[in-house]
């Protein structure tokens, strides 16, 4: 009966261990902070395709035979989870940048005369004529980011991610 237990709390222990490690899910599969790399790229790529960002230790993850609209993106250090994200939502159109544009123009607003409710940052960039800004919505262990990239040459969408790991700075 000892062994019995025993060997269930040895079975039990990784889930125990991880349950408070924020998680998210990338299509069917859960990431969690500090998950080693071997097991994120086993668990994703049975069934979904990862592509490696240039020479970097970020990876985005598709559907198999899809390159259209990432699922998310795994960050590693040291073989370790550094950071996910999922894709919430994946919008494109004149409709969907208008939208963005005018909640972030409201939001920055907001932002720059110290009224904000809940803690965000929003952020510009441009390089060359191609623009992006986003809104991050800091959480305790989550950042909720929606972004928009619009210009020549670029395919004009709004993205909605939730993060986890993500460096959260001036909250």
């Amino acid at each position: 009966m000892k062994s019995c237990v025993f060997l269930l709390v040895i079975l039990l222990l990784p889930g125990v261990a991880n349950a408070a490690q924020p998680t998210v899910r990338i299509g069917d599969f859960d990431v969690y902070l500090g998950m080693s790399k071997d097991a994120v790229m086993k668990g994703l790529s049975a069934k979904y395709k990862i592509v490696r960002v240039q020479d970097s230790e970020d990876w985005v993850v598709f559907e198999k035979g899809s390159q259209s609209m990432s699922l998310g993106g795994v960050s590693f250090q040291n073989n370790k989870v550094l950071s996910a994200s999922r894709t919430i939502g994946d919008y494109s159109g004149k409709d969907s940048i208008n939208f963005m544009q005018a909640l972030h123009s409201a939001l920055d607003t907001m932002s720059r005369s110290g009224e904000n409710i809940i803690k965000m940052k929003t952020e510009s960039q441009s390089y060359g004529e191609k623009k992006f800004k986003s809104i991050n919505f800091y959480f305790k262990k989550r950042t909720l980011s929606v972004s928009i990239a619009y210009g020549p040459d670029v395919l004009e969408s709004v993205i909605i991610e939730e993060h986890i790991g993500w460096p959260i700075t001036d909250k």
